[in-house]
């Protein structure tokens, strides 16, 4: 089963400002991305990956769409 950014970075132990302050972006970016408002560049798909140290087939960039 695959991960949502806010579940791994509440694992990790980390406020949305901790984690937006690692990534170098602001808290309503990342918000914006753990509420699939925004989908991360393949750039900050890496940080992301790379602060909560898992692959991408361990997370759920994009919502599941309800039939």
């Amino acid at each position: 089963m695959k991960l949502t950014l806010r579940a791994l970075r509440v694992e990790n132990g980390l406020t949305l400002k901790e984690a937006s302050k690692k990534l170098g972006i602001s808290t309503v970016t990342l918000r914006s991305y753990e509420y699939y408002r925004t989908v991360p560049n393949v750039e900050m798909v890496n940080k992301l990956l790379t602060l909560y140290n898992v692959t991408i087939d361990e997370v759920n960039f994009i919502p599941k769409v309800k039939k």
